[in-house]
């Protein structure tokens, strides 16, 4: 009988014969592989404590610089402040002395006891407490009521409403003995350290009394411009760029350069004598 072939005969010859553990030895890595890794986990540490001691100081940063705001707020200003510092890393503006820009807000800031919405950004601020802020410009908001609460602190007569582009004036005058009362719309327009009001249109009620109507709103669309002083409501030098009536509110915008940061330079304000 002839002898029958087997397939996996031989096999042994060519079987591969493992090493002690039964599995072929990993490559270690080269020294220079390992030396790149330790480099690269420290950067990454080194970054993430920066990250979080920059954190760190902009919130302290911020809270400092919204209690030295308050503490010199003129004493007809009450409210809380909250502070925001701008630019990429605050540790470098410490190192440096001077923050690139920061913006505070108070929405619960009153003046004379009116509500007043208030938002600041001041460029090249000073962070130890002394010397000039390069530019400051401010908005500030009033709604109808607090418009009128400040006018009356003025002692001025008469009343505002807000419309659309324009604030309406309520007052009386003195017309040949007779006193009438009117309200005059008229559109508000900044000036430096004033608010003009331009008559544009009058309503005139004389209680039945009959009046040179035709001469009285000549003398009111005539005449100069009604101006409210706001300068004893701003820091001193302080002048007003804008004015913006809706409705709802008045918009007024304001700037200031080279303010000193001195206590006694923030506290002061201006004249309307």
């Amino acid at each position: 009988m002839a002898a029958t072939s087997d397939p996996n005969a031989g096999a042994a010859d060519t079987a591969v014969i493992p090493d002690g553990w039964g599995e072929p030895s990993p490559k270690r890595p080269r020294r220079g592989a390992r030396a790149v890794i330790v480099a690269a986990v420290v950067v990454v540490v080194i970054a993430v404590l920066l990250a979080a001691a920059d954190a760190f100081a902009r919130s302290a940063t911020e809270a400092q610089l919204a209690e030295t705001i308050e503490r010199r707020l003129p004493a007809t200003v009450q409210g809380d402040v909250r502070a925001q510092v701008g630019g990429a890393s605050v540790l470098w503006q410490l190192v440096t002395g001077t923050a690139t820009e920061v913006a505070l807000t108070s929405e619960g800031l009153t003046v004379q006891g009116a509500p007043v919405g208030v938002e600041v950004v001041a460029r090249g601020v000073p962070l130890r407490g002394e010397g000039v802020i390069d530019t400051v410009d401010a908005t500030l908001t009033l709604d109808e009521d607090s418009l009128n609460a400040l006018v009356r602190a003025q002692h001025a007569p008469g009343g505002f409403s807000l419309g659309d582009g324009t604030v309406g004036y309520r007052g009386t005058l003195d017309v040949f003995g007779v006193t009438v009362s009117y309200e005059a719309t008229a559109r508000a327009e900044a000036a430096g350290d004033r608010v003009l009001l331009t008559p544009v249109g009058v309503e005139i009620g004389a209680g039945g009394v009959s009046v040179d109507a035709g001469d009285l709103v000549s003398r009111l669309l005539g005449g100069d411009p009604l101006e409210v002083c706001v300068a004893d409501r701003l820091p001193e030098g302080a002048k007003l760029t804008s004015v913006q009536v809706t409705p709802e509110r008045v918009r007024i915008e304001a700037s200031a350069a080279d303010v000193p940061m001195a206590a006694e330079s923030l506290e002061r304000t201006g004249d309307c004598g």
